[in-house]
Protein backbone atom coordinates (compact mmCIF):
# COMPACT_ATOMS: atom_id res chain seq x y z
CA UNK A 1 0.00 0.00 0.00
CA UNK A 2 1.51 3.45 -0.96
CA UNK A 3 1.58 6.07 1.75
CA UNK A 4 2.02 9.68 1.22
CA UNK A 5 3.66 11.96 4.15
CA UNK A 6 4.75 14.81 5.07
CA UNK A 7 8.45 15.02 6.45
CA UNK A 8 10.32 17.97 6.59
CA UNK A 9 13.54 18.27 4.20
CA UNK A 10 16.10 17.86 6.52
CA UNK A 11 14.37 14.74 8.17
CA UNK A 12 13.82 13.05 5.21
CA UNK A 13 17.92 14.21 3.88
CA UNK A 14 19.15 11.96 7.55
CA UNK A 15 16.87 9.26 7.39
CA UNK A 16 18.09 8.83 3.84
CA UNK A 17 21.44 9.04 4.64
CA UNK A 18 20.69 6.53 7.87
CA UNK A 19 18.58 4.11 5.54
CA UNK A 20 21.95 4.38 2.95
CA UNK A 21 24.47 3.37 5.89
CA UNK A 22 22.13 0.52 7.41
CA UNK A 23 21.49 -0.59 3.93
CA UNK A 24 17.90 -0.45 4.03
CA UNK A 25 15.45 1.96 2.58
CA UNK A 26 13.51 4.73 4.17
CA UNK A 27 9.77 3.06 3.25
CA UNK A 28 11.19 0.16 5.09
CA UNK A 29 12.34 2.25 7.89
CA UNK A 30 8.72 3.92 7.98
CA UNK A 31 7.44 0.62 7.80
CA UNK A 32 9.41 -1.73 10.51
CA UNK A 33 8.53 1.95 13.01
CA UNK A 34 4.98 1.85 12.25
CA UNK A 35 4.85 -1.76 12.66
CA UNK A 36 6.47 -1.64 16.21
CA UNK A 37 4.09 0.90 17.13
CA UNK A 38 1.35 -1.11 15.65
CA UNK A 39 1.30 -4.69 16.54
CA UNK A 40 2.46 -5.89 19.55
CA UNK A 41 6.54 -6.66 20.22
CA UNK A 42 6.67 -9.97 18.81
CA UNK A 43 10.04 -12.14 20.04
CA UNK A 44 9.81 -11.08 23.78
CA UNK A 45 11.39 -14.25 24.61
CA UNK A 46 14.26 -14.17 22.44
CA UNK A 47 15.08 -11.01 23.15
CA UNK A 48 15.35 -12.36 26.97
CA UNK A 49 18.31 -14.82 26.06
CA UNK A 50 20.43 -12.19 25.56
CA UNK A 51 22.99 -9.71 27.66
CA UNK A 52 24.26 -6.51 26.03
CA UNK A 53 28.03 -7.19 25.57
CA UNK A 54 28.37 -4.51 28.02
CA UNK A 55 26.76 -6.46 30.83
CA UNK A 56 29.23 -9.67 30.13
CA UNK A 57 32.09 -7.30 30.14
CA UNK A 58 30.99 -5.50 33.73
CA UNK A 59 29.30 -9.06 34.79
CA UNK A 60 33.11 -10.49 34.40
CA UNK A 61 34.91 -7.79 36.76
CA UNK A 62 33.62 -7.99 40.20
CA UNK A 63 33.75 -12.02 39.41
CA UNK A 64 37.36 -11.57 38.47
CA UNK A 65 38.05 -9.24 41.56
CA UNK A 66 36.39 -11.74 44.13
CA UNK A 67 37.13 -15.29 42.56
CA UNK A 68 40.43 -15.02 40.55
CA UNK A 69 40.58 -15.15 36.17
CA UNK A 70 40.08 -18.37 35.86
CA UNK A 71 37.07 -18.71 37.61
CA UNK A 72 35.57 -15.69 36.17
CA UNK A 73 36.40 -17.27 32.76
CA UNK A 74 34.62 -20.45 33.79
CA UNK A 75 31.51 -18.46 35.29
CA UNK A 76 30.74 -15.97 32.34
CA UNK A 77 31.42 -19.02 29.55
CA UNK A 78 28.58 -20.71 31.55
CA UNK A 79 26.56 -17.44 31.22
CA UNK A 80 27.30 -17.32 27.40
CA UNK A 81 26.41 -20.61 27.06
CA UNK A 82 23.08 -19.92 28.10
CA UNK A 83 22.39 -16.15 27.00
CA UNK A 84 23.54 -14.52 23.66
CA UNK A 85 25.90 -11.34 23.87
CA UNK A 86 23.91 -9.24 21.60
CA UNK A 87 26.44 -5.92 20.27
CA UNK A 88 25.53 -2.46 20.89
CA UNK A 89 25.91 0.21 19.23
CA UNK A 90 24.89 3.99 18.78
CA UNK A 91 23.04 3.05 15.99
CA UNK A 92 21.04 -0.01 17.32
CA UNK A 93 20.05 2.07 20.53
CA UNK A 94 19.01 4.86 17.65
CA UNK A 95 16.43 1.97 16.30
CA UNK A 96 15.45 1.17 19.95
CA UNK A 97 13.81 5.05 20.66
CA UNK A 98 10.79 3.64 18.66
CA UNK A 99 9.91 0.20 19.94
CA UNK A 100 7.08 -0.42 22.64
CA UNK A 101 9.00 -1.52 25.61
CA UNK A 102 8.25 0.02 28.93
CA UNK A 103 12.41 -0.45 29.87
CA UNK A 104 14.81 1.15 27.57
CA UNK A 105 17.76 -1.40 28.24
CA UNK A 106 15.45 -4.20 27.34
CA UNK A 107 14.07 -2.47 24.32
CA UNK A 108 18.09 -1.65 22.66
CA UNK A 109 18.65 -5.75 24.00
CA UNK A 110 15.51 -6.94 22.28
CA UNK A 111 16.97 -4.32 18.87
CA UNK A 112 20.44 -6.22 19.02
CA UNK A 113 18.80 -9.32 19.44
Amino acid sequence: MKLTLSVDDRVVSRAKQYAKRRGISVSKMVEGYLAAVAEPPTGVAEYRKHLSAHAVTTIHYPIQKEMGAMQARRIISAILRVFGAAAIDGGIAREALPLPFSDFEDTVTAAAA
